[in-house]
């Protein structure tokens, strides 16, 4: 019987894991708004690259994202977030209505996947 019990609570936090690290991959394919904050962000980086062969590039990867903050404007205080975030709100303040859902992401991030494969193992 404690066996059982042992098992069912470790197979709901195993599950609760499961469901919190595959919530933003879920979010990023099934989001209406999400897929016109990266056009929104792929044209502003196009922009600024224009004329140089990283211009007009078709795509980038998600970490991109996370540099955006330290590419500066002329004044050396305005970054790509800031512009990103004010051509959202100038064409369709709705898009970042995503950003809510950005909550349920620190679930995902707490946990290590070294952790997660090896309670896999263990059931």
């Amino acid at each position: 019987m404690t066996l059982k019990k042992n098992f069912d609570g470790d197979f709901d936090e195993y599950m609760t894991h499961t469901l919190n690290m595959n919530y933003p991959f879920t979010f990023m394919k099934n989001d209406k708004n999400f897929p016109s904050v990266l056009r929104t962000a792929l044209d502003i980086v196009n922009f600024i690259n224009f004329g140089t062969n990283k211009g007009n590039a078709p795509g980038f990867t998600l970490d991109v994202f996370g540099s955006l903050d330290s590419l500066k404007g002329y004044d050396k205080k305005t970054n790509i977030n800031y512009l990103l975030v004010k051509s959202i709100k100038e064409s369709d303040e709705s898009y970042l209505s995503f950003v809510n859902d950005f909550a349920r992401f620190d679930k995902a991030t707490r946990f290590e996947v070294g952790d997660f494969e090896k309670k896999q193992k263990e059931f």
